[in-house]
């Protein structure tokens, strides 16, 4: 085999160049899909949730476009104004489909009252008047919600118009829509100030821009950075490109292939380059160390190069096997993209192997410049470090082992207390602008966290269903969660929902004016549906769904930056609450149906904010399972590539003990899990296991030559060794830089990654050799 490669290495470079050149363009279609529930099982109760909630009521995501004005309560009425103005320029951004504020409320007066304003003053200008019972009985409906008396910060709804599931994936509409808003809040007129966008469709949308930024930023700095560190390690040019081209046309093949499959990527898989980056350098290092051993001693270019082909293409094709084999056992989880995400890593890693057979022979033999990489200046040196680190451990064996199993015994108790993060806040730097704003919420407006209750509702609604929906919106609002003693944060209090509002409240905001008491519950609905059409139509279906069902929705707010165990709790209270309500037979009799149980429908709580506080935990769910999976599935394969299933056996602990210690220090030191220790936790095997089949490799290699076992891991400790420390350099320099992102996630990957290498490179030299000595 490595005969052919030398032979046609022009006709196989050629190949290479056609493939690239085929799927270079194509590769640049593959597109990021920025749907958060397709980061859940398709038949997940939250995701169905989400989804009737996007049926039922016409998917009207909210966001909230907030500012500061120091004349919000200007006797003269200019800061409500300016309110009004607002919200009419905002209603008329494209994406929009309806705005709620203070301000709009003008409307019902209107149709409550004719040619008369909510806001009335002797100009003519808006004014809240105090002395008007109905003006301030609707204000205090969306009071928490748009506005508080008490502060000079008001907030507009803004409702999303629907968004074509079959526009995504890409940047998807709502993203599109959110930079208009951003930009209109940017202008508005002084001294009105201070203008954002808030609300979880920009948590969304910032968090699938930053992972595509950062995928970008990896690809980029991290090429550059990795080059610089192999060419001063060699000083050659041509054997500094040759592992950058390995990796890119494995990118591009793989990234291609996966436009053809019609798949995209997701947050989850946003970690292809990195994946790729990893494997391909590893691969390239060990072949530029052989190549450049047998160039010492003097063999000619081409023999080299057939020699190094000859020792290396057994465990560099298990290598990449055995990562494609660790990540295919994501194909046992539950969640789509997560299976999706192991599929493509298997890609990437079989496309690095097919890079080295088609780039590599013909980029090493092509011209005759720069043939050689030169050894580097530290060679000696490092070759002496790790014939003493093996001296050492083999010295030290017996308290090497034991120590070995205290802190495996360690890690794994202390990865079963991991908690996971389910505030989606906290994956964004805390200076930010975005945080900022969200801060405003959380201090000035009752809080960021958006969700919804929909009710089963009859097809006429009864005075007595208006009454029982009352009862339960005041049930809701007694709701209260103790924090003490649910957080390792210490965090004293408790929580609730700041705001529950439904159509049905501002119903009864009429019965504050005599005239309007007077109107029948029923014809008070119509006139409020009449006078804000846009927003009755967001709480109470008009026509019924493909059951026959009508279904009214309850809108809540509540602080979403308070401790995980607290907020799941309070989630949990307002389901339970809401299904024992609806499962009465008191319910059954308003809802005018004769039925067994089975058939009752279901009441349901949805939005953003219950999907993203599952988020994390639910990516996390499948992890230990495919841990486990994958584990058996690289023992199969380094069987067969080592020829001793003691070997490898042995090769599995050093490789899982890198994430065993970074979970188990999460645990610990109660450091919650957020998405990328999510994403470390299903790469880590591929991270580290490459060096281990060099090593045995080597060492098996040597002692079927006649070495002794001692002489054959010392052989494997100076060669595989140091090009498995080089590597480690070359990628930790490249993932460092993604802990500038300002994407948190993106920074913990960066760090975990870098650890997990310098973890599986201590594990290789340290802890691989303790386990297979035993022989002189």
């Amino acid at each position: 085999m490595a005969s052919f490669l030398v032979r046609w290495h022009l006709g196989l470079l050629t190949t290479a160049l056609a493939v690239a050149l085929i799927g270079l363009p194509v590769s640049h279609d593959l597109n990021l899909d920025w749907s958060v529930e397709g980061m859940f099982p398709q038949n997940d109760p939250t995701v169905e949730a989400y989804r009737h909630l996007q049926e039922r009521f016409g998917a009207k995501d909210i966001c909230l476009a907030v500012y500061h004005d120091p004349e919000l309560w200007d006797a003269s009425g200019a800061g409500l104004k300016r309110l009004e103005e607002i919200s009419e320029g905002l209603a008329k951004v494209d994406g929009i489909q309806a705005v709620l504020s203070l301000s709009e409320l003008n409307q019902v007066l209107k149709t409550v009252r004719g040619p008369m304003r909510l806001f009335a003053n002797h100009d003519g200008s808006p004014l809240l008047d105090p002395n008007d019972k109905l003006a301030q009985a609707l204000a205090r409906v969306f009071e928490s919600y748009t506005h508080r008396p008490e502060t000079n910060y008001v907030a507009i709804a803004c409702m999303l118009e629907t968004v074509d599931s079959e526009s995504r994936p890409g940047p998807s509409d709502h993203e599109v829509t959110l930079q208009r808003i951003d930009d209109f809040m940017k202008q508005i007129p002084s001294p009105a100030a201070l203008g954002m966008v808030t609300g979880e469709p920009v948590l969304v949308a910032e968090g699938f821009k930053m992972v595509q930024r950062d995928g970008i930023r990896l690809g980029i700095t991290c090429s550059v950075i990795v080059s610089l560190v192999l060419l001063l390690c060699f000083r050659s040019l041509r054997w500094t490109l040759i592992p950058m081209a390995v990796v890119h046309w494995s990118l591009i093949a793989t990234q291609a292939s996966l436009v053809w499959l019609a798949m995209d990527l997701t947050m989850i898989s946003s970690t292809l380059t990195s994946i790729v980056t990893v494997i391909g350098v590893a691969t390239s290092i060990h072949l530029l160390l052989r190549f450049q051993e047998e160039r010492r001693c003097g063999v000619e270019r081409r023999q080299a190069l057939e020699s190094t082909l000859c020792v290396l293409l057994k465990p560099i094709f298990f290598a990449c096997v055995t990562d494609a084999v660790g990540f295919c056992a994501l194909l046992f989880a539950n969640v789509g993209p997560v299976r999706d995400f192991g599929l493509m890593m298997a890609m990437g890693s079989m496309a690095v192997f097919f890079a080295i057979i088609l780039v590599v022979p013909g980029l090493a033999l092509l011209g005759p410049w720069d043939t050689d990489p030169r050894t580097p200046k530290l060679d000696l040196a490092l070759r002496l470090m790790l014939r003493r680190v093996l001296k050492s451990c083999l010295k030290l064996r017996r308290t090497g082992l034991v120590s070995l199993f205290l802190v495996l015994t360690l890690s794994v108790w202390g990865s079963l207390r991991m908690q996971v993060e389910s505030d989606f806040t906290k994956n964004f730097r805390a200076d930010s602008p975005l945080m900022q704003g969200y801060s405003v919420i959380e201090d000035e407006l009752g809080g960021a966290g958006v969700w919804d209750v929909m009710l089963p509702a009859p097809t006429n609604l009864s005075a007595e269903y208006l009454r029982a929906v009352e009862e339960l919106e005041q049930e809701l609002r007694d709701l209260r969660v103790e924090l003490a003693g649910t957080d390792d944060d210490g965090v004293a209090g408790e929580i609730r929902l700041t705001k529950v509002l439904s159509i049905i409240d501002a119903v009864r905001a009429l019965d504050a004016e005599m005239m309007t008491r007077m109107i029948a519950p029923l014809a008070r609905l119509k006139l409020m549906q009449s006078a804000m059409p846009d927003f009755s139509q967001a709480l109470l279906t008009q026509a019924p769904d493909d059951n026959g069902q009508h279904w009214l929705r309850i809108m809540l707010r509540s602080q979403e930056q308070v401790p995980a165990a607290a907020k799941s709790a309070l989630v949990l209270r307002v389901q339970k609450l809401v299904q024992e309500r609806c499962q009465s037979e008191e319910w059954k009799q308003m809802l005018g149906i004769s039925f067994v149980k089975d058939k009752l429908p279901i009441a349901e709580v949805a939005g953003y904010h219950v999907m993203l506080g599952r988020l994390v935990e639910n990516v996390l769910a499948d992890q230990w399972r495919c841990f486990f999976i994958a584990t058996g599935g690289v023992f199969v394969i380094m069987c067969i590539a080592i020829g001793s299933w003691k070997l490898a056996a042995v090769t599995l602990i050093p490789n899982s003990l890198p994430i065993l210690l970074v979970l188990g220090y999460l645990g610990w030191t109660g450091t919650r899990a957020n998405m990328g220790v999510a994403l470390i936790a299903a790469v880590s095997l591929g991270l580290s296991i490459d060096s281990s089949i060099h090593y045995l490799s080597h060492y098996r290699r040597r002692i079927s030559e006649g070495s002794k076992p001692r002489k054959a891991m010392q052989s494997a400790q100076e060669n595989v060794g140091l090009a498995a420390l080089l590597a480690t350099i070359a990628l930790v320099a490249g993932f460092v830089t993604l802990c500038i992102s300002e994407f948190e996630p993106t920074v913990v990957f960066g760090g975990l990654a870098s650890v997990t290498l310098l973890g599986g490179l201590l594990g290789n030299l340290i802890i691989l050799p303790l386990l297979i000595a035993g022989k002189d």
